[in-house]
Order: C-alpha cells, then sequence, then structure tokens
C-alpha cells in the first residue's frame, strides 16, 4: 500500500503539471532516438537518476513481498516433489487465471480513461489495479510452468528453457545490449517507433537468439561467461570453463 502510495505521489505530480510532463516526454523521445550513448547518460544522471532512486526505495515494499511469497511457495510445493502436489498447483492456476482477468480488465480500463475522464483519479486507478494484475498473471505463468513441466511427455522438451536459465546473468546483460542498440539513438534509435505488438515479436527473437546461444555454449563450457566470473569472484578460485 505504502508503495503504491509513492508511486502515486509522483504521478499525481506529473499528472497535476501536464504540460511541463508533455515537454518532458518530448525530450526524453529526442534524446533516446537520436542521442548518443553520452548524451543519454548525462541526461539521465541528472533528469532520471533521482526517480528512479525514489522508485527503487518504494519498489522494495513491493520487492520483499515476492521474494517472501515466492519462498512460501517453494517450500508448500517442495519443487523436487512436485508430482505431490499438482492439485494444489491446480488449483492456484484457476485462482491466478480469474483474478489475472479481472485485474488486467479493470488495468486497461484504467489507463485509456473508461472509469474517469478526471487524469487526476486515471492515474490513481491504473496505479493501484497495476501490482494486483502484474503478481496474478506472475503466478498465472508460474502455476502453468510447472504444470507443463509436470507432464512427463512435455517434460524433456521444456528442458531447452534450462540453458537460458543457467546462463542468465549473462543473457540479462547481453539482451540488454541487443535492445540499446535496436532503440536507441546509437543504433537504430527505433525507441517511440514500435507498438507493443512488433515489441513483443522482438523480445520473442531474442529470446530464441539467446537459448540456442546459450545452448551451443553450455556444449562447449561450464558456465556463461559472466556467471563464470561470478563464481570466480565468489570462491575466490579461478573455476574450470571448459568441459
Amino acid at each position: 500500500l505504502l508503495s503504491m502510495l509513492g508511486e502515486f505521489a509522483l504521478k499525481l505530480d506529473s499528472a497535476s503539471g501536464s504540460n511541463e510532463q508533455t515537454l518532458f516526454i518530448e525530450t526524453v523521445n529526442h534524446i533516446y532516438q537520436n542521442g548518443s550513448y553520452v548524451e543519454m547518460f548525462n541526461f539521465r544522471l541528472h533528469e532520471e537518476l533521482l526517480i528512479t532512486i525514489i522508485n527503487s526505495l518504494f519498489a522494495v515494499l513491493i520487492v520483499v513481498p515476492l521474494f517472501l511469497i515466492g519462498y512460501y511457495i517453494t517450500r508448500k510445493i517442495q519443487i523436487y516433489h512436485i508430482d505431490e502436489h499438482l492439485d494444489w498447483v491446480r488449483h492456484m492456476w484457476k485462482r491466478s487465471f480469474v483474478l489475472s482477468v479481472i485485474f488486467s480488465v479493470l488495468f486497461a480500463l484504467a489507463k485509456n480513461g473508461t472509469l474517469s475522464t478526471d487524469p487526476i483519479m486515471t492515474v490513481g486507478l491504473t496505479e493501484w489495479f497495476r501490482p494486483f494484475a502484474g503478481l496474478a498473471m506472475a503466478i498465472l505463468y508460474l502455476s502453468s510452468f510447472v504444470l507443463l513441466f509436470a507432464n512427463k511427455k512435455l517434460r524433456s522438451s521444456l528442458s531447452i528453457f534450462s540453458y537460458p536459465g543457467r546462463m542468465a546473468l549473462t543473457n540479462y546483460i547481453f539482451q540488454s545490449l541487443i535492445c540499446g542498440f535496436i532503440f536507441y539513438g546509437y543504433g537504430l534509435g527505433l525507441y517511440g517507433y514500435i507498438g507493443s505488438a512488433f515489441s513483443l515479436l522482438i523480445a520473442l527473437m531474442i529470446y530464441i537468439a539467446l537459448t540456442i546461444l546459450s545452448f551451443f555454449w553450455l556444449k562447449v563450457f561450464h558456465y556463461g561467461p559472466l556467471e563464470w566470473v561470478w563464481r570466480t569472484l565468489t570462491f575466490h578460485k579461478k573455476q574450470p570453463m571448459r568441459r
């Protein structure tokens, strides 16, 4: 609740100064689409750093409970004995599906102004429904994957997802570099020109490409490059890289 109130306060301030917000958005679009890396860095340092820090402080109030929920779920279903808890997972899937539909619809209606024509109320309702929709959908995705993995016929096919997971840090940085080149001015500068559907297609293409790269990389090496660095620093000893 405190997190949502904090986010709402920031949005409320921007809603009350719509002219300043419009000018800021235009500046952001121009720099992201046309600026060099140094220009983008300086802009974010002076204009966005404070907002990011404030949002991060409030985000802790969301992230920590999510960690606790994840811990509770893994303890509840005992992930390595998942077959014994499939009824509970199915129950969670049904509930999260219903809640995902409800909160996603409410979020969409709030965001496009259907629930209220007042801009401040629109911001408030949007920020209120956002975390509930996100949490419900996250549980839906997780329970769906667990149920699919519980199917022994599909389990071997789903093992392909383990490869990008074992190189999560490397892939996270790599996809950031790829998306930076696609969207920002020091690359293709497509920021603001691509809609949601095409963005989803790009995301799927990147994920598929990284999955393939991870698969072949791990056939030769034990770890991803950054995972190797992480493990070496953790154990204070150079880890074996090649298989």
